[in-house]
């Protein structure tokens, strides 16, 4: 089992499931290669991609707390997330799982935006209003609410085949510290 990286699909649109393509930029790229590494080396591994990783003490608050403001980054971005322990849980079922599939998405939807996961974060810990910077390209897509995130992840292959019941199902859970 590999544990990749959600940074695999970059700053995608719109629905992204284990057959969106690799996006572009640099992490994507160091993405699309380490999987590529792995598939020529273990080619019927199975790869999770994983949102960022967070628990208490660990995970996109921290360099919030520290600097008192979200590191750069376009607002309407979504923020792929998972637990710890629900990242831990996929792993092992993967390891155990009689036919893996060979990819799966592995975050806890809905992905908030970054502006949006944030925002909370700040009024949860009493810091003043984050500041961000210039926004993802203009989205041809009808306009959002707010809050929703530039991208939906499907997760259903996960759900059906690893993490049926995430112990931590909800974003909110990684602005409490």
């Amino acid at each position: 089992v590999l544990t990749g990286s959600t940074g695999f699909y970059g700053t995608p649109r719109g629905r992204v499931d284990e057959s969106t393509p690799a996006g572009a930029g640099p992490r994507a790229e160091s993405a699309a290669r380490a999987e590529s590494a792995f598939r020529e080396t273990v080619p019927h591994g199975t790869v999770l991609r994983l949102g960022g990783l967070y628990r208490r003490g660990r995970g996109p608050l921290q360099p919030l707390l520290r600097r008192g403001a979200p590191p750069d980054g376009p607002p309407d971005a979504a923020l792929p997330l998972i637990h710890r322990d629900d990242a831990v849980a996929a792993i092992l079922a993967a390891l155990v799982h009689p036919r893996p599939a060979s990819i799966y998405l592995a975050v806890t939807p809905p992905a908030p935006r970054r502006d949006t996961f944030y925002r909370e974060a700040c009024r949860r810990h009493g810091l003043a209003e984050p500041l961000f910077g210039e926004p993802l390209a203009p989205d041809p897509a009808p306009a959002r609410r707010r809050e929703e995130a530039a991208a939906t992840c499907d997760v259903g292959r996960l759900r059906r085949d690893l993490l049926p019941d995430p112990a931590h199902p909800d974003w909110r859970d990684a602005v409490e510290g």
